[in-house]
């Protein structure tokens, strides 16, 4: 059990089963690890998890491609 951020993050890092549960819920994992979070809090970190697992479509004439450390956009046909 992650009692600090720091391990929380080193777990999120190295542990992808734990962090396929947190990007499912995001707020239980915290609390799972004795990390209780504000409700203020719960509420942006599952707004900011849901929009950075959202199915992301390119506009028409476009592509979307994401590669491990950054997002490429290329927009054709403008």
């Amino acid at each position: 059990m992650a009692t600090d951020l720091k391990a929380f993050q080193e777990r999120l890092n190295s542990d992808k089963a734990f962090r396929s549960k947190f990007l499912e819920d995001p707020v239980k994992a915290f609390e799972a690890e004795g990390l209780i979070l504000p409700d203020k809090a719960k509420k942006l970190l599952t707004e900011l998890v849901a929009k950075w697992t959202a199915k992301h479509r390119p506009a028409p004439g476009s592509t979307l491609s994401m590669e491990p450390w950054e997002i490429k956009c290329t927009f054709n046909d403008i």
